[in-house]
């Protein structure tokens, strides 16, 4: 040992000016206890003290009692917490990577996996220090080999005396809070696990009043891929917001209404779209039960709708139903439990009704009659042949006609005249005048000429446009025309556009006479008794004689 002028010792070598003690326990093995820049110094190093080497402390425990620890460094507490703390430095401030780290483990890796804790101490007034919180690392699965490994993160409630697991993240990177094992939910979806079995669970994202609070969800690192989709809300509207392609699509305001393409709903479902696709589509699947769509609503005024469907940018009623039950077609204000209201061109139709084929339907049409006596009627369809119009006329008569009526006063009028019994028959015949007796030869029309003939059919009423005969022959072009026989009933009626007004007679006729047939071709005469033979052809209605018509009614059907 060796002492020198300066108070330095040296043990087994010679002490450097500034070492107040230096211990060399071998070669290159070197302890210092070194004054430096007014700071004791701990060294260990080698002989010519131009490198540290290692140095091992053995013992149960060490104790700094005071002031902070620096390793790398000689100026502990960088950071500046104060001298009223007592801390650990550990940085490195030399070389190319100047990373620092500390290491707790047990290099046996016990079976029971606990590997280490950093412990968090505070003081109890009564009851000294204790733990309060924990960072622990401990293996996992395997006994052997390369294990895995998972951090725990304990806290200790207000009053108790233990720790309790809060957080974990597991082998694979798993995130549990509140749950220690992350890994037992959907593989989609266990990233982050939050909860267990017990009490309500949650996430609470605060944001400040004009800003938004964000959950996005991406597949890239740029553009719309940073936010395919998201759930946003945005505290300066009050109001919740879900996207999806990168683009805000549905909105639910403060008050409760959804927007589905519409950032300013003013009802509770708000769905609008500016393409050619359904704007709402409803499907029930079931095909053997199963509702479709209810709409319910508390009040029975009339002025409250229960649906209203609308064209034209809200202009034009499609369809209203009102609480009171009424519903518009074409109209906002239905007057009685179905209101329709159709076109206001001429022969506009209103309404169709048909069955098996369209072309045969029955429409409900408005006719232009003239200023303000325009009406609607009713319009039966024939395949285009003979179409009937029917109205009432300001005489409350109903009216008939084979085209749009002009004037309310066109047509026939219905009601005046009594049933008209027709067949259809083809003929060769090219001289039949409307008014004449005709009879069969071959199923084809001729005159009659002579007196009583039993085989009378009735009185010709001109070209028919029916498509078949009485037989079921066809009437056409190329197979011939039908024309049309009153065989019973009135002979005022009109069809085809021909109007019959009555017989053809050979002589003078007085109401209520009976009529058969004459030696004159195609002409009536009066029957020589009144009893009803099988040659009578009908009874006059009027008086007359051969320089006109005469009203009759034809027994012959």
């Amino acid at each position: 040992m060796r002492i020198d002028s300066s108070g330095n010792v040296g043990i087994g070598g010679t002490p450097a000016t500034n070492t107040k003690l230096l211990v060399k326990a071998g070669t290159n093995l070197n302890f210092e206890v070194e004054n430096s820049s007014s700071n004791l110094r701990l060294s260990a190093l080698n002989d010519a003290r131009s490198a540290n080497i290692g140095m091992q402390f053995a013992s149960s425990s060490f104790q700094f009692l005071t002031g902070n620890v620096g390793i790398g460094t000689s100026v502990p507490d960088i950071g500046g917490n104060g001298s009223s703390y007592v801390g650990l430095s550990i940085i490195k401030t030399t070389g190319g990577d100047r990373s620092a780290f500390i290491e707790l483990g047990d290099n046996q890796n016990a079976d029971t996996g606990h590997i280490g804790n950093i412990n968090f101490v505070g003081h109890y007034q009564d009851a000294g220090h204790k733990v309060m919180g924990q960072i622990g690392a401990a293996a996992s699965g395997g006994t052997s080999g390369q294990r895995g490994s998972y951090l725990h993160f304990k806290t200790k409630d207000n009053g108790s005396s233990t720790l309790s697991e809060r957080m974990r993240i597991d082998n694979e990177g798993r995130v549990g809070i509140a749950n220690d094992t992350p890994g037992d939910f959907n593989a989609s979806g266990d990233d982050l696990v939050i909860g267990n079995s017990s009490g309500n669970r949650g996430i609470t994202i605060r944001s400040g009043t004009s800003n938004s609070g964000n959950l996005f969800f991406a597949d890239g690192l740029s553009g719309d891929q940073l936010y395919r989709g998201f759930i946003q809300y945005q505290h300066a509207d009050d109001r919740l917001v879900l996207g999806a392609g990168g683009d805000d699509r549905v909105w639910i305001s403060s008050s409760g209404n959804v927007g589905i393409g519409n950032a300013d709903p003013s009802a509770k479902i708000d769905a609008v779209t500016n393409s050619n696709v359904y704007a709402a589509e409803f499907i029930q699947q079931n095909t053997s039960n199963g509702d479709g769509v209810l709409i319910q609503v508390g009040s029975t005024a009339a002025a409250d709708y229960v649906l209203t469907c609308r064209s034209n940018a809200g202009a034009v009623s499609a369809l209203a139903v009102k609480a009171d039950g009424k519903v518009g077609i074409g109209t906002f204000l239905p007057t009685c439990h179905l209101s329709v209201k159709g076109p206001t061109s001429d022969s506009g139709k209103i309404t169709e009704f048909y069955g098996s084929r369209q072309e045969g339907s029955l429409q409900v049409t408005n006719y232009l009659t003239g200023s303000d006596n325009d009406r609607v009627g009713l319009y039966w369809r024939n395949s285009g042949v003979v179409n009937t119009r029917m109205w009432c006329d300001d005489t409350m008569d109903i009216r008939v006609h084979s085209g749009d009526p002009s004037s309310d006063t066109d047509g026939t009028v219905v009601g005046t005249q009594t049933f008209s019994g027709t067949h259809i028959y083809k003929t060769d015949a090219t001289d039949l005048v409307v008014g004449q007796a005709v009879r069969l030869v071959g199923r084809k029309l001729v005159k009659t000429t002579s007196a009583n003939d039993k085989l009378c059919v009735g009185i010709y009423a001109g070209q028919s446009g029916k498509i078949v005969d009485s037989f079921g022959q066809a009437c056409n072009e190329t197979d011939g025309y039908g024309h049309a026989v009153i065989a019973l009933g009135d002979t005022r009626m009109k069809q085809s556009g021909t109007t019959t007004i009555g017989v053809l007679v050979d002589g003078s006729v007085e109401a209520g006479d009976l009529l058969c047939t004459s030696g004159t071709a195609g002409k009536l005469t009066v029957q020589a008794d009144d009893i009803i033979r099988s040659y009578t052809v009908g009874k006059a209605i009027e008086d007359g004689n051969a320089s006109a018509p005469v009203y009759a009614y034809i027994y012959c059907g």
